[in-house]
């Protein structure tokens, strides 16, 4: 399960908070995510590669849900 909090302004993110049943390590990198999405605009394409892009750049590992999951919890958001 996930719960998004979004705040959107002109198409981007001002703000999110992620929370649900899932684990990120290192457990800080949730709050490194809400950070780096901030600023990306709400489009699939966009959010897939942002969180592509830091996953990669934080080598993190995420139990409980994909990418696709993440991405599709946001766009129910708008």
């Amino acid at each position: 399960m996930l719960k998004i909090s979004l705040k959107e302004e002109s198409g981007l993110i001002k703000r999110i908070h992620i929370a649900g049943d899932f684990f990120m390590h290192p457990e800080e990198t949730i709050e490194k995510l809400e950070n780096f999405l901030e600023g990306v605009v709400l489009k699939e394409e966009s959010l897939e590669a942002a969180f592509a892009g830091f996953l990669l750049a934080e080598e993190v590992q995420i139990y409980g849900f994909e990418a696709e999951d993440l991405v599709q919890s946001i766009l129910k958001c708008l």
